[in-house]
């Protein structure tokens, strides 16, 4: 077990260098109209709250932004304390329709509806696979694959869901308000983004949190020439407040802090490669890292514009950085259109 611990964290180690470097030099000559990856948690039981879905620049008055990503994440994980316990087992998926529209020059808005499905999964045995290719240890792959199980014990609450669930999560309610513009351009550089959740999942079955969450957040985007090299860069901190829930109340915190910052590559006129990294704070209280710390989230993904038309399809690959409070292996492929 101790051998299989160390080289589950020297594999760990590879890739959180692999995301750093990727993030830290990605060169960029970049796009007019660069819209970044949806970033999310996909935990089960933490993507019950409101954590806002990574955004770019408020959308030109009279446009129309739209999407449709489609999230597969895969859990084997399980921790105790002295009076909790958690086991995270099965596969989760997650279709959120989402719309933005440039109301004025001065505001946006716009909403995220996630259709949310927990299942037993079959990608077990390939990511096993891919862990044995990559040196990652499978110690904690041990059990029987694609069952479900997915259960959060603390003293005097708790879930437990053993059966697929799918339905309609928690909606999103966005607007964004532009504080400042370049001059001669429609990119403004910083931004003030809020967004209420509305608890119309059902919190049984880990759908939503029964509850309404509120964030505020400050986005920052520019774009620099170095050495000949164009770069778009962005970042964003902020605060997500949250409403109690139905089943963690008695352990959730009230406020999460997060943030992050991202670049992009455009590699060809209709290939563009993007880099993120996002931080949140814990959302629950608990001794249990799966459920209780602070994470680090890397992404890497790239966008294809289809000749004649004004869509785009984008892949990403998520992996969690630093911290277990993170799904282990997720994927994200997305359609929206652009200008």
């Amino acid at each position: 077990m101790l051998h299989a611990n160390i080289a589950r964290e020297r594999g760990r180690c590879c890739l959180r260098c692999l995301w750093i470097l990727i993030a830290a030099f990605l060169p960029a000559p970049a796009v007019s109209d660069v819209t970044w990856l949806p970033l999310r948690n996909h935990n089960p039981f933490l993507q019950i709250y409101g954590l806002p879905l990574y955004q770019g620049n408020p959308v030109a008055p009279g446009q129309t932004r739209y999407r449709a990503s489609f999230d597969i994440a895969n859990f084997a994980d399980s921790g105790t304390s002295d009076n909790e316990t958690v086991t995270l087992d099965g596969e989760s998926y997650f279709l959120t329709f989402s719309v933005r529209r440039g109301v004025t020059d001065w505001l946006e808005l716009g909403l995220d509806l996630p259709l949310i499905a927990h299942t037993e999964g079959s990608f077990d045995g390939l990511i096993k696979n891919f862990h044995d290719l990559i040196g990652v240890s499978n110690a904690r792959r041990s059990g029987p694959e694609n069952e479900l199980l997915l259960a959060y014990a603390y003293p005097g609450g708790g879930l437990a869901l053993t059966s697929s669930a799918q339905g309609i999560g928690d909606l999103q309610l966005t607007a964004a308000v532009p504080l400042l513009r370049n001059d001669g351009s429609d990119m403004p550089p910083l931004s003030l983004r809020t967004t209420l959740k509305v608890p119309t999942g059902n919190a049984d079955r880990l759908l939503g949190s029964g509850g309404f969450d509120l964030s505020v957040a400050l986005y920052f985007s520019d774009r620099l020439t170095v050495a000949g090299q164009t770069f778009d860069i962005a970042a964003f901190g902020g605060m997500l407040w949250l409403g109690d829930s139905d089943y963690f109340s008695g352990v959730q915190e009230s406020t999460v802090g997060f943030g992050g910052v991202a670049a992009a590559w455009q590699a060809t006129d209709r290939f563009a490669i993007t880099s993120q990294v996002v931080a949140q704070g814990k959302y629950l209280d608990s001794a249990i890292e799966e459920v209780g710390a602070n994470s680090v989230q890397g992404a890497l993904g790239g966008i294809y514009r289809f000749p004649g038309s004004s869509l785009a399809l984008s892949l990403m690959f998520f992996e969690d950085i630093f911290g277990n409070a993170t799904a282990d292996v997720a994927a994200q492929l997305a359609l929206r259109n652009y200008d």
